[in-house]
């Protein structure tokens, strides 16, 4: 039980805080608004669908390694990859959760394209920032170990994702 609740510290309320405290500034209200302008359109249409996508995508994580779920080693070695079948599997609704909500916003395709697949650009910007700063650094820098960091973390998820988002991008019919 301690691990969940460490778990869930870690995975949930720390980014969830952090999350909250950047965006507190634009959340006050400036001066008089009506109830169409609490929430502007980009965020309407972009950075909450693309967080539900995020938070959703990270708490099925946090749980199906907490639970123990099967769990497969692609490469030993120096460095261990790991990808998590039950995760990449349930990726599919996480990324057709953000693009829906985003199309029920009112967002343009490549929108919701960005918010079904935001987990995997998340993974991707935050792999490459804690490799360039030095935060990660590979025992034995290769390209192979390099390739699959790039597949098992960025490409397997966003082929995941992007099957939900997918059936979300079909043009949105007048009348609903």
């Amino acid at each position: 039980m301690d691990q969940f609740l460490l778990g869930v510290l870690f995975w949930v309320v720390a980014p969830g805080a952090a999350l909250l405290a950047g965006a507190w500034p634009f959340l006050t209200a400036r001066g008089p608004q009506t109830a169409n302008q609490v929430i502007n359109l980009r965020t309407k249409t972009f950075w909450l669908p693309a967080l539900t996508s995020l938070t959703a995508s990270m708490v099925i994580l946090m749980i199906s390694t907490l639970v123990g779920s099967s769990s497969i080693f692609v490469a030993r070695g120096l460095s261990n990859q790991v990808a998590y079948l039950p995760w990449l599997c349930l990726l599919p609704l996480c990324g057709a959760a953000g693009a829906r909500l985003s199309r029920r916003a009112g967002g343009r395709r490549l929108v919701r394209l960005a918010a079904g697949l935001f987990p995997a650009i998340t993974m991707l910007v935050l792999g490459s920032f804690l490799t360039l700063t030095g935060m990660i650094v590979f025992a034995k820098p290769q390209l192979v170990q390099a390739s699959m960091s790039l597949i098992l973390g960025v490409f397997l998820p966003g082929a995941a994702l992007s099957l939900g988002t997918l059936l979300q991008l079909k043009p949105v019919r007048s009348g609903i």
